[in-house]
């Protein structure tokens, strides 16, 4: 099974991007998924499942993920 995605004309491995959504703190779980946008452009989305308690912070995530992938690979 293939587990690429293109979008924009790049070719995406969800997983990488899954992996490093995983190491971001207070993060237990995580999936990445390409879905249809409003105008029917493709575009990244990621879902995580907090490790604890407590809440986890969309922009604390987003801030780790443009330090370690390309800007084309973080998730809206």
């Amino acid at each position: 099974t293939d587990f690429q995605v293109k979008i924009r004309g790049y070719r995406i491995e969800l997983g990488e991007i899954e992996q490093q959504l995983a190491r971001c703190e207070g993060v237990a779980e995580a999936v990445v998924v390409a879905r249809d946008d409003a105008r029917g452009d493709k575009q990244l989305v990621g879902y995580v499942v907090a490790a604890g308690t407590e809440p986890v912070s969309v922009d604390t995530i987003r801030a780790a993920l443009a330090s370690r992938l390309p800007a084309y690979m973080v998730p809206v």
